[in-house]
């Protein structure tokens, strides 16, 4: 059960009731959220990154701090959206700095103390860590990452209970494995879920080589076959505020309470793989063009113009998410490696690292190595250009671990793409639900009416659904609550 604090003065008095003393995450940790209430005063302080998910809500007679915001839509009510966070939301699939898709509803700011007295708000935050260029060879920042990565493997070592790793075919998981076996003891577990077409499986082909090669027992998890059912679970669990990783619920329901901890490599793409970036996006960063940047973050409209209603793509328009997303943009020009800052304090935190702190909100420890201050200050100075050819985390582990060179990385060309298989699980149950009554209007049901039209005597039109199944489920849970 997702732990909260709410409180409303009634008659001057406060009336309080949750958990007034509240830890998650650990406080060495790089991840977590505490609060405190004294009987008139709440206080509340998050980690340096503001990665672990704490969400709250404020006026001058009431105020409610949970990491689950549809608990404290629960408890207050405001589903008002934030017209500027949904437009973003819509294109990104995921918010932007301390949105939320809710107007009353804010992400706590990283490294942050907040107090709520007497009806008033008042939040104090560090500066975000700033970094200058580091001047460094590529072989001697390669020998560094590997020094650093060790001392955080190291300081970050659970002193006792099952430990596993999910591991894919890419390298932040394989980095942390590799460092393991050589530190010892080995994980008590690897874990790989097949991914539902039409994304390869050659996530599970690589992790089984690699645990066959090193002897770390390995689990083969089968995805869960109602896609629908899981994106609803989803949606609840991380606020209705990210589209991807209704895969990851079928990897949580295996885990469930059988390791005390869980090993995840949130941010090592982003921060020493170059993932995201590009020669343009790096040169519009460094010309201040924004608007073309902008543009390139968002791509294309794809199905949003067809699912909305004329008044929400009105409402939500392009033209807002860009003025929003070109704030934000700013925020990160002077940044050694302005496409990973970006991504970090914005996707990183605000998307991936839901999954390992909400999907996964049941194990007692979650460890994250390249959320390590030393480590993450260090990567965070390199020079954008020491990632453009996405070669450097692939070379780091060759330098460290050459006895696992001969190891493969999964390969995501689109020959290695499943084909789908008409079934389409939950198709109906999605059209269905566009059919029944909603709170506020937001999507076009004559879209929907029209694909389960075509899917009764279509099998293509069927499987098509799986193209739109993550936005559509997130607007159609949206507008009933």
């Amino acid at each position: 059960m997702d732990k909260y604090f709410f409180v409303e003065r009634s008659s001057g008095l406060p009336v309080a009731k949750g958990e007034s003393t509240c830890r998650l995450g650990r406080r060495d940790s790089p991840a977590f959220i505490e609060w405190k209430w004294d009987g008139q005063k709440l206080e509340a302080a998050n980690d340096r990154y503001g990665i672990y998910p704490a969400y709250y809500f404020s006026t001058e007679d009431r105020f409610a701090i949970s990491p689950s915001i549809d608990l404290l839509l629960r408890l207050t009510g405001a589903t008002e959206f934030d017209d500027d966070a949904f437009a973003v939301a819509l294109r990104l699939g995921s918010n932007l700095g301390n949105d939320t898709m809710f107007r009353h509803i804010k992400a706590l700011p990283s490294d942050s103390t907040l107090v709520w007295e007497n009806g008033e708000l008042n939040i104090s935050s560090k500066p975000r860590p700033r970094f200058s260029p580091m001047l460094i060879t590529r072989a001697d920042a390669i020998m560094e990452y590997d020094s650093r990565f060790r001392r955080a493997i190291e300081s970050s070592m659970p002193v006792s209970g099952a430990t596993a790793i999910p591991l894919s075919g890419g390298r932040d998981s394989r980095h942390i494995l590799f460092e393991l076996l050589r530190m010892g003891p080995p994980p008590d577990a690897c874990l790989t879920i097949r991914r539902p077409p039409p994304a390869g499986n050659e996530d599970v082909r690589i992790a089984r080589l690699i645990c066959e090669k090193v002897g770390v027992p390995h689990h083969e998890i089968a995805p869960e076959l109602d896609r629908f059912a899981a994106e609803m679970e989803k949606n609840v669990e991380t606020g209705y505020s990210v589209q991807e990783h209704g895969w990851f619920v079928g990897l949580a329901r295996f885990v469930g309470d059988r390791w005390d901890t869980v090993y995840d490599g949130l941010a090592g793409d982003v921060l020493s793989a170059g993932l995201y970036l590009d020669p343009d996006r790096l040169r519009w960063f460094r010309d201040g063009d924004l608007t073309s940047l902008a543009e390139s973050i968002l791509g294309p409209e794809g199905y949003i113009p067809l699912i909305l209603s004329s008044d929400s793509l009105s409402r939500f328009s392009r033209e807002r998410a860009s003025a929003r997303l070109q704030i934000e943009l700013a925020r990160h020009t002077d940044s050694p490696n302005p496409v990973a800052s970006f991504y970090f304090w914005n996707r990183t935190r605000r998307c991936v690292a839901l999954s390992p702190f909400r999907l996964l909100k049941n194990v007692p420890n979650i460890v994250t190595p390249y959320l390590e201050p030393d480590l993450f200050d260090f990567l965070s100075s390199l020079p954008a250009e020491m990632m453009l050819d996405h070669s450097f985390h692939t070379e780091t582990i060759a330098y460290a671990y050459p006895e696992y060179s001969d190891i493969p990385y999964e390969n995501k060309r689109p020959g290695h793409l499943q084909r789908r298989d008409g079934s389409s699980f939950g198709h109906n149950a999605l059209c269905r639900l566009a059919l029944s009554p909603r709170q506020q209007l937001v999507t076009r049901r004559s879209f929907f009416m029209s694909r389960w039209l075509l899917g009764r005597v279509s099998g293509s039109v069927r499987t098509s659904f799986d193209s739109f199944l993550e936005i559509a489920t997130g607007l159609l849970q949206l507008e009933r609550l």
